[in-house]
């Protein structure tokens, strides 16, 4: 009871909501919420290219900007997919030209993207699965 740094505001710290306050304050709320709804677009678009791949698997169709996927290859399942697609995540932050995580689903491990980036165009998104392409282990 006696602790009051668990009971108020931080002061040692930056603001953390000052960016996007920022934002609204320079584009407006419209251009907020175009941009939140463009970018959901984006995931949807990802996950039907992710569909249409024989050589992806898509976890579920994504409710937000977050994607969960993983490449697959015939003869490959369980501990040995999962190995894989760990591999394949390390590969590509190694090589740095994108940024994904990866994240245990009760069905395997999978790798995430989350689409964030006002700037991402649908030819992104073909040249990170082309790119996932040339990095899997092999």
């Amino acid at each position: 009871w006696w602790d009051l740094g668990q009971r108020t505001l931080e002061c040692t710290k930056r603001m953390m909501a000052i960016e996007v306050w920022a934002a609204i304050r320079a584009y407006g709320e419209q251009w907020f919420g175009d941009v939140v709804d463009r970018q959901h677009a984006l995931a949807i678009e990802l996950a039907e290219k992710l569909r249409a791949a024989p050589d992806f698997e898509l976890a579920l169709a994504p409710e937000s900007n977050i994607v969960c996927y993983r490449h697959v290859a015939p003869g490959l399942d369980g501990a040995a997919l999962d190995a894989r697609n760990r591999a394949l995540r390390t590969r590509v932050l190694e090589d740095g030209r994108f940024y994904i995580v990866g994240v245990q689903l009760p069905g395997g491990y999978y790798l995430r993207s989350t689409i964030m980036n006002p700037l991402i165009e649908s030819r992104d998104l073909d040249e990170l699965l082309a790119h996932l392409r040339t990095l899997w282990p092999r």
